[in-house]
């Protein structure tokens, strides 16, 4: 019975070079795809935010229509849940209470309205963008919140029971939505904004 020669079992296993070589190979394409993979998860993570706004924008409006009724959208200031720093994070609904007729001082506009459902707070790496260039809605007066509900401060605006909104006609008014780490001196290579028609309520959405 004939034996296989030591060169015969030398060409058949990998040398070590080799193996290297093959390492350094699957290294350079992990370094590759890895920032590729994650900018489509953010991008899915953001387009997901937006569309969950719109989606609370939307149901704002119906429910104005429908209970005949003004419902006021709050954009919403809190700490961040990692790393607690402020960001503009949450977006709530607010109706006007049956028993009361809209009073005009902010003070009071506080005490007018109830709370229509628990705040949708966004994914963690997503924010709206304060500033006016890309939200024009903080344009709108910027009110401090002292409830005990995690959130400091907000900016609102309201659908009427015909579906329009209060916002000032002849303008143009929409909130960005962007990754919270994007530099805010900068339009962001990423972002989802929504516009809103202040008189007819219609909204429509920007992505790049």
């Amino acid at each position: 019975m004939k034996h296989p020669s030591h060169s015969l079992q030398r060409s058949a296993a990998f040398t070590l070079i080799e193996m290297l070589v093959v390492i350094a190979v699957l290294a350079i394409l992990f370094a590759t795809a890895t920032p590729v993979a994650m900018g489509v998860l953010q991008s899915s993570r953001l387009n997901s935010a937006g569309e969950a706004c719109l989606g609370r924008l939307i149901e704002a409006q119906q429910m104005a229509i429908a209970q005949d009724t003004d419902v006021e959208v709050r954009i919403l200031e809190g700490a961040d849940l990692l790393d607690k720093s402020p960001r503009w994070c949450a977006i709530q609904l607010f109706t006007l209470k049956a028993s009361d007729t809209l009073p005009t001082d902010d003070a009071s506009n506080k005490t007018a309205f109830q709370t229509a459902g628990a705040a949708l707070r966004l994914d963690s790496t997503v924010a709206v963008r304060s500033d006016a260039k890309l939200s024009s809605v903080f344009n709108l007066k910027n009110v401090t919140d002292n409830a005990t509900t995690g959130f400091s401060h907000y900016v609102a605006f309201r659908f009427h029971s015909d579906g329009s909104t209060d916002l000032t006609p002849g303008k143009t008014w929409f909130l960005t939505l962007a990754e919270a780490s994007a530099p805010t001196t900068s339009t962001p290579a990423n972002y989802y904004t929504i516009q809103v028609d202040p008189a007819t309520g219609r909204l429509r959405t920007y992505r790049p």
